[in-house]
Order: C-alpha cells, then structure tokens, then sequence
C-alpha cells in the first residue's frame, strides 16, 4: 500500500463517510423491504400475474434484507470477490453493459 492511500484509510472523514452510505444504504434497504410489502399488499395473490409479483416481492425482500446487514461496504467487498474469481466474464458482462448503454443513448 503506497503512502497515498495510507493516509486517504487513516483519514477520520474516510470512515465517517463509509460509515454514512452504509447507513443510507440501510436506509435504502428498509425502502426495498418495505416495497416488497407493499407490493405483497396490492397485487392479486392467484394466477400468474400473482406469482411473478410474489417473486418480484421476495427478490425486493432478499436485496433489501442484504443492504440493510451488509451495506455499501459489504456490496463493494463482494463485487471485489465475484472480479477476482471471474474475471473474464467480469470483462465481457461490461462490454455488453457498455455495449447496451450506448445503444440505449445514442440518438439514431
């Protein structure tokens, strides 16, 4: 670790503001959480209009649940994990996000 970054990690706004935009990502997360419940409330429980809200529902609940433990901290040390594991397909999946983003933008 060079001296540049020693002194960015052992700056008390360093923590501070993880600190903060993991508490908004908690924040966030209660947001998705609680979507989910509200999703559940208003849409018909039968048929398959039903099912693909409950399945909507449960995936809002499972993100929300995991911004609220782990937060924007836990998020950035998972993507980090999933890049050191995959790194090709890391390479090819922003090729296409990239790919996809300028089609959507551009003005043809």
């Amino acid at each position: 670790m060079n001296e540049s970054n020693r002194s960015r990690i052992s700056d008390p706004s360093f923590g501070s503001t993880a600190t903060k935009a993991d508490q908004m990502a908690a924040s966030v997360g209660g947001g998705l959480s609680s979507m989910a419940g509200t999703l559940r409330h208003n849409v018909p429980v039968q048929g398959v209009l039903g099912d693909v809200a409950e399945n909507v529902a449960r995936s809002l609940e499972r993100g929300g649940q995991y911004l609220q433990s782990e937060g924007l901290t836990g998020l950035a040390a998972d993507v980090g994990r999933i890049v050191r594991r995959h790194p090709v397909e890391t390479v090819l999946a922003c090729i296409g996000l990239g790919y996809f983003v300028a089609k959507a933008t551009s003005r043809r």
